[in-house]
Parts: structure tokens; C-alpha cells; sequence
């Protein structure tokens, strides 16, 4: 048998047979599918919303909690100034303490970074309340935030660090410090030419003020703010605050540290003693005197960094004794309008305890 021979023709009865899909079985595969695929995109779009959504709270809580961090920590070592008291604490005791007048960009007054026990006027104490009036305050502020309606606090306060040194050798160069021990206090800036006062058993030989059995507490001054440079640029508000900075070349100045972002409004008030009863929360436009403050009470206005465009936020919003409803206007901030940032607020009373040591009593009581 030859080779054409072995070769037959195809017949379809050979084969199994093979048959497509009908028209109807296309269309119910087609919807299942768009069943499946509507299904995943909800889900994706739920989770996503959800994702967002969790998100800006996050966001919203840790900036809060940073914000009044800063804050409570430094109220609660308010009135702090190591062994002296503030109140028997007189800083011209040393020829090297530091003048105001030699701190560049300084704040004015009774806000002037080393003044914090003058009684002449206007007076200075450890702790000061303002309001920033056209983005200005206290002197050395220029950049605050100023929304009609929503409050713009300044806070300053002045004290000590809460853990001293013993040694000259543990001290930095262009640093302030307060040495003390419990009968004499003096301050100083310490530069590399600086003698600064000894801290020793023995003073024989000093000329300067002997501190024996002292400590060098680093003496801080703070001034909260809210921040913002151009209501209209890409920037938030910004907890910010002013603090001293060194410099070899300028000396000593006041410069501002960014803090926390997101802080749009900040309102304080303040606990002022009114005899045998609680004390009456004033805002500083009222308190009657400064000394006499035992508590403060603190509120803040926390807002998304980025705007929700699809968002409108119409609520209000209580800061103490102020209402914010200016966010459901059209005022602008970051290129979007105020009610498309979420917010909340968050509040906080921190009772002065260094004040009522120092005065002998507890506050309120």
C-alpha cells in the first residue's frame, strides 16, 4: 500500500464534536462578570472611603495630642525656676546677667524674653496672655494667624528647665541659665568668656556671686502662637512659638520653631483667684492680675492639613467662651474655602502647681 493510499479524507464523524457558545450563555457570562467586577469596584471605593476617612481622624488626633503636648508640658512647669522662687528672684544680682536690650528681634514689655519679675509697668510675671490683633503681638510676632471669627491666642511663658546641671563642664555655649541654690540666685548667658558662677563648697577667691551647693537650671522662654504667613498660599496654620536662639556671629535672638501643623485657631483662658472660692476663667483681655492666675484653660481648633473639596463644613465649634461659625463663609486658605477642612477641637485645664507652692496653697482652695 503506498503512501496515498494510507491517507484518507477528513470526515467530522473522526472527530468529536466541538460546538461555541450560544448567545445567551455570552450574555449571562457578561453579567456575572459585571456583577463581579461592580462588586470589586464598590469594595475598592468603600474601603477607600473608609481608608480616607480613617485617616484624616488619625490626622486629626496626633495633632491635637502634639499640640497639647507642648502646651501642658510647659504649663505644668510653669512658675519653675529651680531653688529660687520667681517672686524672690531678682536678676540683677550678677553684673553678667543678660540685658533685653541685647536680644535681637526681642518681644516688647512685659512679653521681653528675660523679664518675668518687674513689677513696674507694665509688669512682667513668669506667665502673660495676648490676642494677635492684625497678625501682630506681643511685640515680635508679625505672622500670626488673623480669621474673622476665629480666636488667635498668644501664650508666653518663662521658666526653667526641669533638670538642672551641676557641672560648668555639661553647659552649652550661648545657653541662659538661672544658679541657684536656696538662699541666691543669679542668671546668666553663658559664652566661651563667661566666668560663670561657682557652684563649689569653697569660694574663696571669686569675685563674682558664690553659689555653693547650686545648680544651673537652662532658663527657657516660650511664646505660642498660631502661624500662618499667606492665608492664600499652600502652607497651613501652624502651631508655632518663639524661643531664644544663639548665634556666634548676631548673639542672642528670638526666633520662631514650626511646631504643629493643622492648629487653625487657638483660644486661652485664664483661672484668676477670687478669694476663698474657684477661680473665674477670663480671657487675658480681662484678668485683672497676672499674679494672681491659679489655672488655664486651653482650646484648640485642629483642621485637616489637605482640603476636602467635596466637603462642607457648616458646623460650629465651641472654644471656651468663643463660637466659631466664620468656617461656613468663603474665606480662603491653601487655594480652597474654610468649610472644605475637616476639624475638631480639642480642650484642656492645667492647673498651676509651681504658683500654688509658691503661694501655699492648693488652687481653688
Amino acid at each position: 500500500m503506498n503512501r496515498q493510499q494510507q491517507m484518507r479524507p477528513w470526515s467530522p464523524q473522526r472527530h468529536s464534536a466541538q460546538t461555541g457558545l450560544t448567545l445567551a450563555e455570552v450574555l449571562v457570562a457578561m453579567l456575572l462578570g459585571l456583577f463581579i467586577v461592580g462588586g470589586s469596584i464598590g469594595l475598592f471605593v468603600t474601603n477607600k472611603a473608609v481608608y480616607t476617612e480613617t485617616g484624616r481622624i488619625t490626622e486629626l488626633q496626633d495633632n491635637a495630642r502634639f499640640a497639647q503636648k507642648y502646651l501642658i508640658d510647659d504649663l505644668r512647669h510653669a512658675y519653675f525656676f529651680g531653688e529660687k522662687h520667681y517672686d524672690t528672684f531678682t536678676p540683677d544680682l550678677d553684673a553678667g546677667t543678660p540685658s533685653n536690650t541685647a536680644v535681637s528681634d526681642n518681644c516688647s514689655g512685659a512679653a521681653a524674653a528675660y523679664s518675668f519679675n518687674d513689677r513696674s509697668a507694665p509688669p512682667s510675671f513668669p506667665l502673660r496672655g495676648a490676642s494677635a490683633v492684625s497678625g501682630e503681638a506681643i511685640g515680635c510676632i508679625e505672622d500670626a494667624a488673623e480669621v474673622v471669627g476665629i480666636p488667635s491666642d498668644v501664650l508666653v511663658l518663662k521658666m526653667v528647665a526641669p533638670q538642672p546641671l551641676s557641672r560648668i563642664e555639661d553647659l552649652s555655649i550661648g545657653s541662659v541659665y538661672i544658679a541657684s541654690n536656696r538662699i541666691a540666685g543669679v542668671m546668666r548667658l553663658y559664652s566661651a568668656d563667661t566666668a560663670m558662677p561657682s557652684l563649689s563648697d569653697t569660694c574663696a577667691g571669686r569675685h563674682d556671686v558664690c553659689l555653693p551647693n547650686g545648680s544651673y537650671w537652662p532658663y527657657l522662654f516660650h511664646a505660642y502662637y498660631i502661624q500662618d504667613l499667606d492665608e492664600l498660599d499652600d502652607e497651613p496654620p501652624t502651631l508655632a512659638r518663639k524661643t531664644l536662639q544663639w548665634d556666634a556671629a548676631q548673639g542672642m535672638s528670638i526666633v520662631t520653631e514650626d511646631l504643629v501643623e493643622g492648629v487653625e485657631g487657638m483660644r486661652i483662658l485664664y483661672g484668676e483667684a477670687t478669694g476663698d472660692g474657684p477661680p473665674r476663667f477670663r480671657d487675658a483681655a480681662n484678668v485683672g492680675n497676672w499674679n494672681d492666675i491659679e489655672a488655664v484653660r486651653v482650646h484648640l481648633l485642629v483642621r485637616t492639613i489637605e482640603p476636602d473639596r467635596s466637603h462642607h463644613d457648616s458646623a460650629t465649634y465651641t472654644l471656651g467662651d468663643r463660637v466659631v461659625t466664620a468656617t461656613s463663609g468663603t474665606v480662603l486658605s491653601q487655594g480652597a474655602q474654610l468649610r472644605n477642612f475637616h476639624r475638631r477641637v480639642v480642650s484642656a485645664t492645667v492647673l498651676l502647681r509651681n504658683k500654688s507652692i509658691i503661694s501655699g496653697a492648693e488652687p481653688g482652695t
